[in-house]
């Protein structure tokens, strides 16, 4: 995986008066999210529960109620669907089942689908999925969430930088990635 050719507005600083710079934000949460390179789910429900069990494994001090953070997301998701253009989906969740912001980066592998191995999971444009972010939010918290939703979806729209996260092939180069924002 090398390094993203472009970062065309992945750290504009945010509208409003001292506001943190996304790529601040970015710094500050990414080590709080799990990197899975090579992810399989055969549905929507079927990928938020496995993606939220990887956070709840991976960052046990933070997901303190894994089964209440998985309805956090589910209701998000049945209010409105995450499934964005580019093949990426960003399910997310606010609850008081965890402490600070984290999640997991699942890029799909859809290797011996050409359809997709998550039909259900709808975008806007009708791609496959390839992109999952899950967030898990503390209630609490609001403009830091939004801000790093944001900038993914910014870094994620960005078609060199989803090429180059596409090939990462483990964990340690999907982190390197985003730590080159």
């Amino acid at each position: 995986c090398a390094l993203p050719i472009s970062r065309k507005n992945s750290s504009r600083e945010s509208a409003g008066k001292g506001t943190v710079p996304e790529h601040e934000v970015l710094k500050k949460y990414i080590d709080k999210f799990a990197m899975v390179p090579t992810f399989r789910a055969y549905s929507k429900k079927e990928a938020i529960e496995q993606l939220v069990d990887i956070a709840g494994q991976r960052f046990p001090d933070i997901v303190i109620k894994i089964d209440e953070a998985k309805q956090a997301v589910n209701k998000r998701e049945e209010s409105m669907a995450t499934g964005l253009d580019y093949g990426i989906a960003v399910p997310h969740g606010r609850t008081a089942a965890v402490k600070q912001i984290c999640g997991v980066i699942a890029l799909v592998d859809n290797s011996k689908n050409d359809n997709g191995i998550i039909p259900d999971y709808e975008t806007i444009d009708h791609s496959k999925i390839q992109i999952i972010c899950l967030m898990l939010i503390p209630e609490s918290m609001n403009a830091s969430y939004l801000q790093m939703l944001s900038t993914f979806i910014r870094i994620f729209q960005n078609a060199d930088n989803r090429e180059q996260l596409l090939s990462c092939k483990t964990p340690k180069d999907m982190k390197r990635f985003f730590n080159s924002f």
